[in-house]
């Protein structure tokens, strides 16, 4: 634990898993690479918001952060991404609060994605 290690502020998890289907609306988007994280992690990294917040996108149970790309993808536009919903495998639904800009390439979360 993070209060337990001198000089350690945060500690986050993150969980690569994928591919997996993504359903929005009647729409299925194949093979998406997904991160499971924890709030403390943009605490953790810097990441640019398109909209949302790093303090308050992840604070509720199966909320999501998109990439810009993937909104484009799946949504068409911001507007129509923040605060709607995704299922993974017809059965978990997520809903999005945050939306990012692009990764950068040398980040070692590129690999993940």
């Amino acid at each position: 634990m993070p209060s337990k290690v001198l000089g350690i502020d945060y500690a986050v998890q993150i969980f690569a898993d994928g591919p997996r289907d993504i359903v929005v609306e009647q729409n299925t988007f194949k093979s998406v690479r997904l991160l499971y994280t924890c709030p403390e992690f943009f605490k953790v990294f810097q990441m640019k918001f398109i909209d949302g917040t790093p303090e308050n996108t992840l604070k509720e149970p199966n909320s999501v952060v998109i990439t810009r790309r993937y909104v484009d993808i799946m949504f068409g536009s911001v507007d129509k991404a923040m605060g709607n919903q995704m299922s993974v495998h017809h059965y978990t639904t997520l809903t999005v609060s945050g939306i990012i800009k692009e990764l950068l390439d040398n980040t070692h979360l590129y690999d993940m994605k």
